[in-house]
């Protein structure tokens, strides 16, 4: 039942004690069969390992990069920013209208005819150039100015209406499109200002007042600005995937291209000082001195060559004749690598917009029956909770003013608010901002589940069969950790007849339009490896404690009878198979008694100083040392979650006992019944 092409491989190196890779083998696959064959990648040489750790690079790479790709399209403006907001109905549709080409017939329609009209106003502006053509008035003014007047009115209505529907003023604010859009407008209007100041309509047709301008600031400042209407040309990115490919190509080969840069800047400075040794001694050279040389240089490097400065000497031209064979080589270098990339980008960027395209004729049809819809839904408040978890199975349980949705992907809790008692406490108001956070929702203890993997144990009846329960502590911008940890330490697998299974836990970071991305390109990661734990709060240090006990909660449910937990973080190492054999040889490792881990800590005290990251202030904790706890990294058996009120702490460690004591465990002294090791040989 195993892969026989592999297999081959696995005789072979029983015969000959080495280990051959083929590079068309899927080096995930691969490892999955060397781990069950019980061989190691050490077995194999040196090109093969080579060879194995690129095509795993390779993968990384892809994979990266097919989850920006999904982000630049799947990525948007939610809809749930619209429900609260006044005439939300009406906003979230003349939102669709003007951002999601795809929403509608009318949606695509204006799109089109926004296109046209950036093509239209740079046509225009161009053909206003042309004296010919000036001598045509309407009403005093030219045809191509009446074109750019209309087009200006449509661009103003354009982000009008954008900014007045738009459900996330700040989001839309720092958005490039939304900036290139608004720059497209700025110059007419600062153009009529200017005029209305200075009583000048036409600056060319003004000749005695032309000395003056030309004088004038301000009138430098103008002409920039007017300049600045080219931009126009930008605004088609929004509509372009070829446009928004090319961003995207440059975004990604940045590194290639600083490097291209790089060497023409040094070519430059090379060829430049080489020149003008070889001419500062020759009559009638045009080069005078090395930055005399420098526009040679970049001409005769970027293969143009103009001829309005050429070397006179031999020596000169044979320089010359280096710099063109130099230039030309750097110029073949980065096309073919950029096209390739660009070509690839642009292919996947329309893959993944042409399922939004089939279903826009379907959105047409069904957009009124939407609309009514949504405004039944919106006259019952109660409905809206309903919406968001009727899609999920759910069986629904009851508990102290709390609501809980037992779902097959998500536990859904009301939010929790903060306590506002707090400012009753003695010098709150000097407290640090992340100390007053904590205090304001210290209370809390149950979250909204965003991502959720309750079978990851195989359900709570099948959990026992997990021996070794790897619980690593990530934040969700931590992609390449994860993905380290998932092809190291962190590998789900069989080792020594027992099955060890791995968890990331984690928050959220940033707020509005970054909060939402990062959570997209999170669940887009849930899709491809299904281990990962996301509750909606901040993710900070100051929460370690709260994942830690959001994560014993989910435990409790769905993974109740996991032999041993090892609690980490995703920028440590540890060897799991000596942990594994080491926990395998201990007695009483049937769960009838608690191990801990770690380098034992007694007799030390909360931090008191507020510019340290571990500072913990007596309106948190009052006594003046920790019951003794271990750091680092720790392996127990499940631990009970009984529904008890314990007051939490922001450092994780400490907590433990505090925990422990509150479930009625007596905290055993060091020198008695605590095991205590430093842990040699677990932890690299």
């Amino acid at each position: 039942d195993r892969d026989p092409a592999v297999f081959h491989h696995i005789f072979h190196f029983y015969k000959s004690g080495v280990l051959w890779i083929v590079r068309e083998m899927c080096p995930i696959h691969l490892e999955e069969e060397i781990d069950y064959w019980g061989l190691s990648l050490k077995d194999t040489p040196f090109c093969c390992w080579t060879v194995f750790q690129e095509k795993v690079d390779e993968i990384k790479d892809n994979l990266k990069v097919d989850l920006e790709l999904r982000a630049e399209v799947e990525v948007k403006y939610d809809n749930e920013g619209f429900k609260n907001m006044l005439f939300g109905n009406v906003r979230n549709s003349l939102w669709d209208i003007v951002e999601n080409p795809y929403s509608s017939t009318l949606a695509k329609a204006f799109s089109v005819l926004s296109s046209l009209l950036v093509l239209f106003s740079i046509v225009a502006m161009a053909l206003n150039t042309v004296k010919e053509l000036q001598k045509y008035n309407i009403y005093g003014r030219t045809h191509m100015e009446w074109v750019e007047i209309i087009t200006i009115v449509f661009f103003t209505f354009e982000y009008f209406i954008r900014l007045v529907t738009t459900p996330n003023i700040k989001m839309f604010l720092k958005s490039g499109l939304n900036f290139v859009d608004m720059v497209a407008v700025v110059p007419y209007f600062v153009q009529i200002v200017f005029e209305a100041v200075t009583g000048v309509k036409d600056l060319n047709q003004q000749e005695e007042r032309r000395t003056m301008v030309r004088m004038s600031r301000v009138g430098h400042v103008l002409k920039v600005v007017k300049l600045m209407r080219i931009f126009r040309i930008l605004k088609l990115a929004r509509h372009s995937t070829g446009m928004r490919a090319f961003g995207f190509t440059l975004r990604q080969c940045y590194h290639q291209s600083s490097c291209i840069l790089l060497f023409i800047a040094m070519g430059i400075s090379t060829f430049s000082a080489l020149l003008y040794s070889a001419e500062r001694e020759t009559e009638g050279s045009p080069i005078s001195s090395i930055p005399d040389a420098w526009w040679w240089a970049a001409v005769t490097i970027s293969t143009v060559g103009y001829g309005d400065v050429v070397p006179v000497s031999v020596l000169g031209r044979i320089v010359a004749f280096t710099c063109i064979s130099f230039g030309i080589i750097l110029n073949g270098m980065p096309i073919s690598f950029l096209f390739n990339k660009f070509s690839d980008y642009y292919a996947k960027l329309k893959a993944q917009e042409r399922p939004m395209m089939r279903n826009a004729k379907a959105k047409t049809v069904l957009l009124v029956v939407v609309a009514l819809v949504l405004l039944v839904l919106h006259l019952f408040k109660d409905l809206r909770a309903d919406k968001k978890s009727a899609h999920l199975r759910a069986g629904v349980s009851k508990g102290n003013r709390a609501i809980t949705t037992v779902t097959r992907h998500k536990r859904l809790w009301p939010r929790c608010k903060r306590n506002t008692a707090v400012f009753n406490i003695t010098g709150f108001g000097s407290l640090p901002e992340n100390i007053k956070d904590f205090l304001y929702y210290r209370h809390c203890r149950h979250f909204p589940m965003l991502l959720d993997v309750p079978d990851k144990c195989g359900g709570a009846a099948k959990s026992a069969e997990v021996f070794l329960l790897l619980v690593v502590k990530s934040s969700p911008l931590n992609y390449d950790r994860r993905e380290v940890l998932r092809k190291t330490w962190a590998a789900e697998r069989l080792h020594k007849g027992v099955w060890i299974r791995r968890i990331f836990i984690s928050g959220t970071r940033g707020e509005g339009h970054e909060k939402r991305r990062t959570n997209s390109l999170l669940e887009l990661e849930q899709r491809e490896y299904r281990d990962i734990l996301q509750w909606d709060f901040s993710d900070s240090f100051y929460n370690l404690t709260l994942k830690q006990i959001l994560f014993l909660e989910w435990m409790e449910r769905n993974c109740p009878g996991a032999r041993f937990l090892l609690n980490g973080d995703d920028d440590v190492f540890a060897h799991t198979d000596n942990m594994v054999e080491y926990l395998q040889s201990l007695r009483g490792n049937d769960g009838s008694q608690h191990l801990f881990t770690g380098y034992l800590i007694q007799g030390h005290g909360p931090v008191r100083w507020k510019e340290s990251k571990y500072y913990i202030p007596a309106e948190i904790h009052k006594e003046d040392s920790y019951f003794p706890y271990c750091g680092g990294g720790g392996c127990s058996p499940y631990l009970p979650t009984q529904p008890r009120s314990y007051t939490t702490c922001p450092i994780p460690f400490p907590f433990i006992p505090l925990m422990m004591r509150t479930w009625g465990c007596v905290w055993p002294k060091p020198d008695s019944v605590l095991l205590h090791i430093q842990a040699f040989g677990l932890w690299d």
